[in-house]
């Protein structure tokens, strides 16, 4: 059992994003690429902060695919501020 399915299976709201990334993950690669993530933020309905997210992700993941870790980690970042980059 890897590190992230240990912790999945203790917290059932990250195992339901995991499961949403993963039915993105349409190439079964283990990542997503900017079409896949802008659909799962669709899914998410993250509106106004879905720029906001892929573009923090595009700028620390260069113009690659991006992991579950890397999505939930700036995703958890962006919902702790008010969109501008200050923590609420």
């Amino acid at each position: 059992m890897t590190k992230i399915s240990k912790h999945l299976h203790r917290d059932p709201y990250e195992q339901k994003l995991y499961h949403m990334f993963k039915s993105h993950d349409v190439d079964c690669k283990g990542s997503l690429d900017v079409t896949s993530l802008s659909k799962l933020c669709k899914t998410l309905e993250l509106k106004e902060r879905e720029p906001l997210l892929i573009a923090a992700l595009v700028k620390k993941c260069g113009n690659t695919r991006v992991t579950f870790k890397k999505f939930k980690e700036e995703l958890l970042n962006l919902l702790g501020t008010d969109g501008e980059g200050k923590y609420l």
